[in-house]
C-alpha cells in the first residue's frame, strides 16, 4: 500500500507527538537510568544473548542440561526483579496500552484494521 505525501506527514507529526507523551518520555528516562547501572544493564544483556543461545539449541534437538536451565533461570530473577528493569517493564507496559489505544482509534478512523493495512 502506498501511502499518500499527506497520510506519511500526518503519521509522522503522530509519531513525534507520541514521542513527548509522559508515559514515552517516562519509558525512555527509566530506559536511560537502566543503560546508566552497568552493572544490571549487562546482567540483562548477558540473560538475553543466553535466552538466544539456549532457545537455538533446543530448536536444534539439542537436550539442555538442569544446569543451564537453572543458571539462566537464577539470571532472569535477578534481573526481572531489579527495581530499573521492573520501572523499565512497567512504563513499556503503559506505552503499549497508548499504542493499542493509538491504533484502535487509527482503525476506526480508516474503517479498516490499521495492523493489517500497515503489514502489507
Amino acid at each position: 500500500m502506498s501511502l499518500s505525501k499527506g497520510i506519511r506527514e500526518a503519521a509522522q507529526s503522530f509519531g513525534a507527538v507520541l514521542k513527548e507523551t509522559d508515559p514515552v518520555q517516562q519509558y525512555l528516562q527509566a530506559q536511560n537510568v537502566l543503560e546508566a547501572d552497568v552493572e544490571i544493564y549487562t546482567k540483562e544483556q548477558h540473560m538475553q544473548a543466553m535466552y538466544t543461545d539456549l532457545a537455538t539449541r533446543q530448536k536444534a534437538g539439542e537436550s539442555l542440561s538442569r544446569a543451564e536451565v537453572d543458571k539462566f533461570n537464577a539470571l532472569r530473577k535477578e534481573v526481572v526483579d531489579h527495581p530499573l528493569v521492573a520501572a523499565r517493564d512497567n512504563a513499556l507496559s503503559d506505552i503499549k496500552l497508548i499504542f493499542t489505544d493509538a491504533v484502535n482509534l487509527i482503525s476506526e478512523e480508516l474503517g479498516e484494521d490499521y495492523t493489517t493495512l500497515s503489514a502489507s
